[in-house]
């Protein structure tokens, strides 16, 4: 008797997913998430045992596997699971939405030029060659929680912060959050406070990051990290895009709100000048906190 669909995710999935095993849901949720893949990519063959395994990855501990399948972008996962192999077109496609990505999300940042070539080129490599022999690509570590585009862009801003740093030693410390921050112009003034404080704005920023309750750093990662939008927050929260928003919003307030009562209680500054070191930060927030919640080695 050939085994199910069901049968091979609950055995991927583990223990926790038992109860699910003969579950008729269960089973009409991956059949249609492999007839979508098969729809969106049909020239690139997809292989049911290794996607519905892949699947399971991407279901989060302690949740209802038929529900949580429904928000895993599955063609996604299937196109990452070909280029892995070394299908021809499925390669091609990847290279086509990796150049797109990459050209668009360092459009904001002020890089040198060439470096977007450059960022596209090592992110290839560090998505498609293994790093020892015997180990899978790290295009299999995109577990289709939200659409590839907004991880590979998330992997190419990691890759361009990482050549910045080798291109000019210091100037983007790792988790130094101050120093991560592009100088908005030729400020001697602002140059002055980046170089004056950044040990103290670097720890203050630090501590106030791991001060913030878990749910809450797990938002401020699936959003700047996974490089989950909104709505797909939303959706595994049981909220509107606009609360997610709403949180998002007041997290970000709570973290310069902490950041300078942290450095007023260490540095005994003017008003004014505290204002002037924690615009800093806030001009580059986002940047920032990419730069920090990122997992070391990303």
């Amino acid at each position: 008797m050939a085994t199910s669909l069901s049968q091979l995710f609950v055995a991927a999935c583990g223990e926790a997913a038992r109860p699910y095993a003969d579950s008729p849901a269960l089973e009409a949720s991956l059949q249609r998430q492999l007839e979508a893949a098969r729809a969106a990519l049909p020239d690139v063959e997809v292989v049911p045992a290794d996607f519905v395994r892949h699947l399971a990855r991407g279901v989060r501990a302690g949740a209802d596997p038929r529900a949580a399948l429904d928000s895993l972008h599955g063609a996604d996962i299937a196109l990452t699971l070909a280029a892995a192999r070394g299908e021809r077109l499925a390669l091609a496609e990847l290279d086509r939405r990796l150049s797109q990505v990459v050209a668009r999300a360092l459009a904001h940042m002020r890089v040198p030029e060439g470096l977007v070539s450059e960022v596209e080129q090592q992110l290839r490599q560090t998505l498609l060659v293994p790093t020892q022999p015997g180990r899978a690509p790290r295009v299999l570590d995109y577990l289709g929680r939200g659409p590839l585009a907004h991880w590979l862009k998330a992997g190419a801003v990691r890759t361009a912060l990482n050549l910045l740093e080798r291109q000019r030693p210091g100037a983007y410390a790792p988790q130094s959050a101050l120093e991560a921050v592009p100088a908005s112009g030729p400020d001697p003034e602002l140059l002055a406070v980046r170089q004056r404080y950044a040990p103290e704005f670097k720890a203050a920023f630090q501590a106030a990051i791991e001060g913030l309750p878990a749910d809450e750093r797990n938002y401020l990662r699936m959003y700047f990290v996974e490089g989950l939008t909104v709505e797909e927050i939303g959706r595994m929260r049981g909220a509107h895009k606009s609360t997610v928003s709403r949180w998002l919003a007041r997290i970000r307030q709570d973290i310069l709100a902490d950041v300078r009562r942290r450095l007023q209680e260490r540095l005994k500054l003017q008003p004014d000048e505290l204002d002037s070191l924690v615009d800093v930060l806030r001009s580059q927030l986002d940047l920032s906190l990419h730069r920090v919640l990122a997992p070391e080695g990303d």
